[in-house]
């Protein structure tokens, strides 16, 4: 079977499923400048992953690459620059209340079929793509159930799974998951049933698991940070992870923040679950399944590159007292204008305290400064607890006066933007 590589949560693997080919959700390493040769300054290290790794000896068919930041139309530019790898660039407006839009991202999920049936993909019936819908649902429902007994690094595997190939057997979560050792090779949900495979991989577009059962080389490298099986997660400060997509050396993250005594309850990166599809409407299914998918995508994901993005706000008014988040983690990438011009709306607007983490990618001394400031941060947090009150940087809402708030005041302001 074909593999379709493809980075953003605005493409359904559903779709790509659909049309008889398997959809490769991809975790890439970070770019080094004494193993590839470096990064191109201005470019975010998200992009320069996927620059440096687009290449035809990665066994994908296609890579599909979306318009939600500048970044991926230059890399989705320069690969097709290159001829290394066919490649679509998927236009995702970033206006979302008017139809015109939703027909526009309508249309060019049409028009991605066209381009995979030009690969080697098959044309899907109604009837076809509703069943893939469900099954791609179920799993999704059931790995969220699993959700407050895996640790922060299990649950993003377990996400990431959910964005690959599912086959007809589809799986069974309320069985426990087996954490991956690496996550360059397939994973398996234990299930009474099939299992679910899934295909993720490091530093390339890689797909070779889809033609054989046979692991590269690289499959054997274990990370010492996974652990033999899953485990329920500690007790420590709960806190929210919130900025763009995760590269695969970034989990490295979720296990030094549980080190020094944090927890994250939210994972709202765009590789988490923030950007998971909305529930499916069975009527619509059943009456138009893409139609669905556009709802259930399109018409659902919070995201910062939308306009107005009030709908990340709203999400995050609704996740954060609910998870009973005590701080936000923001993450984002050096030359990453999105999320970098998104950092003071949020301070202004959120009920707790925001650490921004920069990442360069390739620095040296990236680690030890992320270390530093996490460290920091919890010791704050952890100081205002045991003080009984909450950090001055909590702001009301009844009046913007910074200071102790009631538990009711502490919401989000959603008129940040126009």
């Amino acid at each position: 079977m074909k593999c379709v590589a493809y980075v953003s949560p605005m493409v359904p693997p559903e779709w790509i499923t659909a049309h008889g080919l398997a959809p490769s959700w991809q975790q890439l390493r970070t770019v080094r400048r004494d193993r590839d040769g470096g990064t191109v300054r201005g470019v975010c290290p998200y992009a320069a992953a996927v620059l440096a790794t687009a290449t035809a000896e990665s066994g994908a068919a296609a890579l599909v690459l979306t318009t939600t930041c500048d970044q991926m139309r230059y890399a989705a530019a320069m690969v097709e620059r290159g001829r290394s790898l066919p490649v679509f660039l998927m236009h995702v407006p970033a206006t979302w209340q008017t139809s015109a839009a939703r027909q526009l991202y309508r249309d060019e999920l049409l028009r991605l079929g066209r381009f995979l049936v030009q690969i080697g993909g098959a044309v899907p019936g109604a009837e076809t793509l509703a069943r893939v819908a469900r099954r791609y649902e179920a799993v999704r429902r059931q790995v969220v159930e699993r959700r407050a007994v895996l640790g922060a690094r299990e649950f993003a595997l377990a996400v990431a799974e959910v964005r690959g190939f599912i086959d007809e057997g589809g799986t069974n979560v309320r069985a426990a998951i087996t954490p991956a050792r690496n996550i360059s090779i397939p994973t398996r949900i234990a299930s009474e049933g099939p299992s679910l495979a899934l295909r993720v991989s490091i530093g390339r577009l890689s797909c070779r698991n889809n033609k054989s059962g046979n692991e590269s080389p690289r499959s054997k490298v274990r990370s010492p940070a996974c652990s033999e099986t899953a485990q329920t997660p500690s007790a420590g400060i709960p806190l929210a992870l919130l900025g763009g997509p995760l590269l695969a050396d970034d989990h490295g993250i979720l296990d030094t923040i549980e080190s020094l005594g944090g927890r994250i309850v939210l994972d709202a990166t765009e590789s988490g679950e923030r950007t998971l599809p909305g529930p499916l409407d069975e009527a619509r299914l059943a009456q138009d399944p893409l139609d669905a998918l556009v709802d259930a995508y399109f018409g659902s994901i919070p995201d910062v590159f939308r306009r107005p993005n009030t709908a990340m706000y709203d999400w995050l008014g609704r996740e954060l007292p609910s998870r009973g988040v005590r701080g936000i983690v923001f993450r984002r990438y050096l030359w990453c204008d999105l999320w970098h011009a998104e950092l003071q709306s949020l301070r202004e607007a959120s009920p707790v305290p925001v650490l921004d983490l920069d990442a360069a990618g390739d620095e040296q001394s990236s680690a030890n400064r992320t270390l530093a400031r996490l460290e920091a941060f919890l010791e704050m947090l952890s100081g205002a607890s045991s003080l009984g009150k909450r950090p001055s940087s909590i702001r009301r809402e009844d009046d913007g006066a910074a200071g102790g708030c009631r538990d009711d005041a502490c919401l989000l302001r959603f008129d940040h933007r126009p």
